[in-house]
């Protein structure tokens, strides 16, 4: 094998890849929010998923996007077979292969012979099942609500299985017919016969092939699995992390099967086309080149088409960063972990304990409270007054920050804790400032206090901080303040009873709703509002499952390290908890 060649070949794969992103993405967006407007939907739920997929709209939506697939597939596949020839021969440029596979194209994209294209998309997904269904066993939303709206509806779970077994036969008779097309530059109908004959003489073979490819790629997707839990058990007794072992692991599997679902993606087309290649020419096929020489024009061509869409790609990247246009979709999406007032299950609310220990336990955002002492100054406070939390029977307005910073925390618990002290707002901020978390900083309100968002405002600013917090309260006015001093600024109106129209609220991008008044209606109305909903205050399993299945947006909880486990491990493959229990013990 001619190594110059088959760098060649990785090179324009993945070159393609970038132009098949700058081209496509666009396109796929304008399908995706053209069914969503189609439906008269803006924010796709959990529970309108298998309805959305089965309407008119989305059907054709769907269909044209697997055309686009298709054809998209067949011209990878083209140049496979192009940088598949060359492998042996000389050195041939990147350039080179490039025409090879534009030129054969010509052929397969003739009218007469565009069914090729669709056994081309058909063939990829059927020689990938193993890829296929670990990419569904990922995506648990998706999967779950299909396999419900299947239950419910018999006739189409039959069509289903009809169109599975097609594609199989489809796959199986027609393996050959891509690769007997660019061999013989001849006709579909002329090579799919020929497909269907070789087939025929060697079905066992076929597919035993088939099955090896599979069971190969399975394997390899089971060794990766293995090789991340062996890294996160070494990284968990290094660091002695034990406590958050659980945590750590499901939330690094999330990630590392969302990361290896998309490599598998793609790598899978050229890998399968290459197999393909390889069966053919086992079982008698031969791949003649056909051309020597190389057109000196191609190459300023695709060097001037690689420049444009490495622009377009990077674009779209930085696009994708600042506002996920996918992020409509609860299915593709997961729900946040907000601590309520620190880790207060285990330590004292609104302390420093509390919130040290909230990022130990992973939390993805910190929520507290906020009062306005005599002085002007702030400190973390839920209550007006102190008693509950300090024994002393005075309001927070009523002295002054360093008085009531002085007084120690957690009265109302039977542990006591020597030397934790209410924390000043810029205590916290001091603290929190340059860790991975965001902040929901409840603004509590009072009649003795003065300048108050202003000063919040200014503190806020100071720490760097206004890009990574959340501001809610139960007063609009104040988060209409807020609003007013900077428009970016995240606010959420505090709901503990949902009653009248409180959906359009000018100054609110989100609502903080009791669990108990959240229902399907709600979280569907103010998503299609392009507003989020957080639920408090969520500790069980039951609750926190059933919430996060309602595509609600995020989860407060006073054990966030518990609620990180519960809904990274609630959809999680058996395989994967057995895993788990046996590496950390749980």
């Amino acid at each position: 094998m001619n190594r110059y060649n088959r760098n060649n070949l990785l090179k324009v794969d993945l070159i393609y890849k970038l132009v098949t992103v700058a081209v496509c993405y666009p396109f796929l967006l304008i399908i995706f929010k053209l069914a969503l407007k189609l439906s008269k939907v803006e924010y796709l739920t959990n529970e309108y998923i298998f309805k959305f997929l089965t309407r008119p709209t989305t059907v054709a939506a769907i269909l044209l996007t697997a055309v686009l697939m298709c054809v998209v597939v067949t011209m990878e596949q083209q140049l496979v077979f192009a940088g598949y020839e060359i492998l042996k021969k000389e050195r041939k440029r990147a350039s080179y292969l490039t025409e090879n596979g534009i030129l054969s194209m010509k052929n397969i994209f003739k009218p007469k012979n565009f069914p090729a294209v669709f056994i081309s998309g058909i063939m990829v997904l059927t020689l990938n099942l193993a890829i296929v269904y670990n990419i569904v066993v990922n995506l648990t939303n998706i999967k779950n609500y299909l396999f419900v709206g299947f239950r419910k509806y018999i006739d189409m779970r039959f069509a289903f299985i009809g169109i599975v077994l097609i594609f199989v036969v489809l796959t199986v008779l027609g393996l050959f017919t891509s690769c007997i097309m660019y061999d013989r530059k001849c006709s579909f109908k002329e090579a799919f016969c020929a497909s269907m004959h070789m087939t025929c003489r060697n079905p066992v073979k076929i597919l035993a092939g088939i099955i090896l490819y599979n069971i190969t790629v399975f394997v390899v997707i089971l060794l990766l699995y293995i090789f991340i839990t062996a890294v996160v058990a070494a990284v968990v007794a290094v660091f002695g992390i034990e406590r958050t072992g659980v945590a750590v692991y499901l939330t690094a599997m999330h990630y590392f099967s969302d990361g290896m679902n998309i490599i598998l993606t793609l790598i899978s087309v050229p890998c399968s086309f290459l197999y393909t290649v390889y069966l053919y020419q086992k079982l008698g096929g031969t791949f003649q080149g056909k051309r020597d020489e190389e057109n000196e024009e191609y190459r300023e061509v695709i060097h001037a088409i690689i420049a444009v869409t490495m622009m377009m790609d990077l674009f779209f990247l930085f696009t994708i960063l600042a506002d996920n246009p996918f992020k409509l979709m609860d299915a593709l999406d997961i729900a946040r972990i907000t601590a309520h007032r620190g880790s207060s299950m285990e330590y004292p609310e609104n302390s420093m304990a509390a919130f040290e220990q909230a990022v130990r336990d992973l939390t993805d955002c910190i929520e507290l409270d906020v009062r306005q002492t005599a002085d002007g100054g702030f400190v973390i406070m839920h209550d007006e007054n102190l008693k509950r939390t300090t024994g002393v029977d005075r309001l927070v307005g009523e002295l002054t920050k360093a008085e009531v910073c002085s007084l120690q925390v957690g009265y109302n618990l039977e542990k006591a804790y020597p030397g934790e002290t209410v924390p000043s707002l810029e205590e916290f901020l001091e603290f929190v400032r340059y860790k991975p978390v965001k902040l929901n900083i409840e603004l509590k309100t009072a009649s003795t206090d003065f300048d108050y968002a202003k000063s919040i405002y200014k503190i806020l600013k100071e720490y760097g901080v206004l890009g990574s917090c959340y501001i809610t309260s139960t007063d609009y006015n104040i988060l209409k303040e807020m609003k007013l001093l900077d428009e970016d600024i995240e606010t959420g109106y505090i709901l503990s009873i949902a009653m009248g129209n409180y959906y359009d609220m000018e100054y609110v991008d989100f609502f903080s709703v009791n669990y108990r008044f959240v229902t399907n209606t709600m979280i569907y109305v103010l998503h299609h509002r392009g507003k989020e909903i957080h639920v408090w205050t969520l500790n069980n399993e039951e609750d926190i499952i059933k919430y996060t299945n309602m595509g609600v947006d995020n989860i407060i909880t006073d054990e966030p390290l518990f609620a990180r486990k519960t809904i990274y491990s609630k959809d999680a493959p058996d395989i994967l908890k057995s895993v788990m229990d046996y590496v950390f013990g749980n």
